[in-house]
């Protein structure tokens, strides 16, 4: 399954995927997305992409190591 909004710009289907594949709770994920949205748009010129850009630092925010993490993981 695709984790980008399908092309009627509906997150639904990626948000889902994205719950299943962090182990999340669907809603809290697009809490998490409507917070990246809204923050992306206040600064958007061109709206068009808001919401690619949203998901794409969704999966970042859950499915990426912190900085710290990465560390710690690559000295043991």
């Amino acid at each position: 399954m695709s984790l980008m909004p399908n092309a009627g710009g509906d997150p639904g289907p990626a948000l889902q995927a994205l719950a299943e594949q962090a182990h999340q709770a669907l809603d809290d994920v697009r809490q998490l997305y409507e917070f990246e949205r809204q923050s992306l748009a206040a600064d958007a010129r061109v709206t068009s992409f808001l919401s690619i850009f949203a998901l794409r630092n969704v999966r970042a925010r859950l499915l990426e190591p912190a900085p710290g993490e990465a560390q710690d993981l690559a000295l043991h």
